[in-house]
């Protein structure tokens, strides 16, 4: 009798656990139904007269092929090759080593519905490009993270295609005018698994720069969600100056957002000092970092029934365009 109430302990924490990961609710009731794509979609033909398609990526990281991106799927693997695939398409340099692909292992432990015990390592990637600046001592960061419970429409192939055509905007407009800085584009994996990807990824990376900063985006561009919250979840002093920064360019790109956060369950473990996103991993070893989401988002559609017709793609262009401009002119003190 002991062990079995040691089982049901150890299931609860778990599913508390799951509960304050990703943007918003894992259950939902909602009935939306999912677009069709009828051809396999490849990175060259996403990149169309050297523009990234928002559309065509996350139809793609949505696709029947693919269908569900959680971390033990081979969903996760095919993303993971497509999104490798385009980062070459754009030419973006390494990072690590001669590859794009920054593996890491992840210790997998959990309790399966009949009470078993699961611990395996499960080696994962992340992938991570970037365009150097005139100075390699600092580096802005650009985050989204890749996997889902489902076909993760809102989360995450939003951010995940909203990164991708800022690396494509800054590719073409600083050719001839480079930043005094590195702007590295990492898409994590494993996000959903309390931010494993990212948190390896940092441990990494920390040593190669003197200032490291963060923009984590995550769950943007929802037709019936509200304008982008922007209320500062950072406790560090000098992520204050990212958002106010944000907030100036995106008024002049006309760009609604609001001080807020974006669902209660940031609001719930900020309470506890923790997060929702990858931005966590840079907030625990102090790297300044700010969390682009989307305001009234829940509950989410984020499984089966998430369809890339909910979200709207002349914002995600906008919202990029947008992006790209703070990020290739912003001063760092």
């Amino acid at each position: 009798m002991i062990k079995n109430y040691k089982l049901i302990g150890l299931f609860l924490v778990i599913l508390i656990n799951c509960t304050l990961i990703a943007c918003g609710n894992n259950k939902y009731n909602v009935n939306i139904s999912n677009k069709k794509v009828d051809k396999e979609i490849t990175a060259k033909e996403v990149i169309k007269e050297n523009n990234i398609d928002t559309l065509d990526v996350v139809n793609k990281l949505c696709s029947n092929e693919i269908q569900n991106r959680y971390f033990e799927e081979q969903g996760n693997k095919l993303a993971v090759e497509y999104i490798n695939n385009l980062f070459s398409e754009l030419k973006l340099e390494y990072v690590f080593g001669t590859s794009y692909l920054h593996e890491f292992i992840f210790e997998n432990k959990d309790c399966t519905t009949d009470g078993k015990m699961i611990s395996e390592e499960v080696p994962l990637n992340n992938i991570v490009g970037k365009i150097s600046g005139k100075n390699n001592k600092t580096a802005i960061i650009i985050t989204a993270h890749i996997d889902s419970f489902g076909k993760g429409v809102l989360d995450n192939a939003s951010g995940v295609s909203v990164t991708l055509k800022i690396a494509d905007i800054l590719k073409n407009s600083l050719k001839d005018n480079l930043p005094n800085y590195d702007i590295i584009f990492c898409i994590t994996n494993a996000e959903m698994q309390r931010f494993v990807g990212s948190e390896n990824f940092v441990n990494d990376i920390k040593e190669k720069y003197e200032n490291l900063y963060n923009v984590n985006i995550d769950c943007v561009g929802l037709k019936t969600g509200g304008p982008l919250a922007l209320k500062n979840i950072s406790n560090i002093n000098e992520s204050e100056n990212l958002y106010e920064s944000l907030k100036s360019t995106l008024k002049e790109n006309n760009i609604e957002f609001t001080d807020t956060v974006s669902t209660e369950k940031v609001e719930m473990t900020m309470k506890i000092n923790d997060g929702v996103s990858d931005y966590v991993s840079f907030e625990k070893l102090g790297i300044p970092n700010i969390h682009i989401a989307q305001s009234n988002i829940a509950p989410l559609p984020e499984k089966q029934d998430d369809g890339v017709e909910t979200l709207d793609y002349e914002n995600l262009n906008k919202l990029s365009a947008a992006l790209e401009s703070w990020i290739s002119k912003i001063k760092f003190d």
